[in-house]
């Protein structure tokens, strides 16, 4: 689904892959996403936005206890993650976070939500 942001109404769920929580916290609005959307995402990603070099003048730190706390990131099983693969072969190009997030997407019944990454390998994936 591809929507501009005119179109995201209160309460949509929203997946949203690591860049997208790191980027959240470098502008200081994920409280206000958080508040406004039903965010989701998988635990893969919030580990990732625990990596990188804590010494570079530009990294952004991100609490990633809060966000576990606050919006109960998804463990994705091999089962899931075996499923998603074969039903995907263009996933293989992907990071781990974005496939996590794709194949907790691809598990959910529902049809309504979007999926917010920035990386064109995620777009291309599916």
């Amino acid at each position: 689904m591809n929507a501009g942001i005119e179109s995201i109404r209160a309460g949509t769920h929203v997946l949203v892959d690591t860049n997208v929580i790191i980027e959240a916290h470098r502008t200081n609005c994920w409280n206000a996403i958080v508040g406004h959307l039903k965010i989701d995402t998988v635990l893969t990603c919030v580990r990732e936005c625990e990596r990188g070099n804590q010494r570079r003048r530009d990294y952004i730190p991100v609490d990633t206890e809060a966000i576990i706390r606050t919006i109960d990131p998804k463990k994705v099983d091999d089962i899931q993650m075996a499923k998603f693969v074969l039903t995907y072969p263009g996933s293989a190009d992907l990071d781990p976070g974005e496939k996590a997030l794709l194949a907790y997407a691809a598990s959910l019944p529902e049809t309504d939500f979007l999926i917010c990454s920035p990386d064109r390998a995620c777009l291309n994936a599916i």
